[in-house]
């Protein structure tokens, strides 16, 4: 983020360590105009030098990520009120890559047995911020419910996935391993890697 008024950046770009230099340098990135090209989350650009940058796929990127949210609007609002009221407004929300919001610190009773879980846009999450693996398996799911959510309702979403549940949990004995919206999002990336490996079994 930078402040015209000071002529400074107000945070470290999170992926300022990953540039090689010169080419991608921090100023370099936005073409020395950080006031005109934006890149508030410091993860991709709306525009970008002629040099090979994402001028094309930052637009695009960013139609999906708005179109995303929209379609989450109302589970995403829903969510992020839910983890401020159970939490007495403790849980720290912030924005994240792709315009989904985050709630660290929820309540730990808010997500039931699940230490996060994301609906809509939110991610309530009673730990800290979720690592970006953990957060691109999330991202997943909050592309399911724009899908799904918009097909066949939050509501009937809900349902689906619990339906993708009890059918897993029966087939393995657990609710992740054989679930389409889990197996789909990366049973890696979502942490159950090693107990459906031993499911397996």
């Amino acid at each position: 983020m930078y402040q015209p008024g000071t002529g400074r950046f107000m945070q470290v770009d999170p992926l300022g360590g990953l540039m090689s230099a010169p080419r991608n340098a921090a100023y370099v990135y936005t073409m020395d105009r950080p006031t005109v090209a934006t890149d508030p989350s410091g993860l991709w650009c709306l525009i970008h030098n002629s040099e090979g940058g994402c001028l094309g796929a930052g637009i695009v990127q960013r139609g999906y990520h708005v179109g995303r949210l929209v379609l989450n609007g109302p589970t995403t609002a829903a969510a992020w009120a839910w983890s401020e009221g159970t939490s007495l407004g403790r849980a720290d929300c912030g924005w994240r890559t792709g315009l989904i919001l985050e709630c660290s610190g929820a309540t730990s009773w808010a997500n039931g047995p699940a230490s996060f879980l994301t609906v809509g846009n939110t991610i309530i999450n009673e730990g800290p911020l979720l690592n970006a693996t953990v957060l691109a398996h999330e991202t997943k799911h909050a592309d399911q419910w724009a899908i799904f959510g918009t097909l066949h309702t939050p509501v009937g979403f809900v349902k689906d996935y619990a339906m993708a549940s009890f059918a897993s949990w029966v087939l393995t004995g657990h609710y992740a391993c054989a679930n389409i919206f889990e197996v789909w999002a990366g049973l890696e990336s979502g942490g159950y890697g090693t107990v459906c490996s031993d499911q397996g079994k």
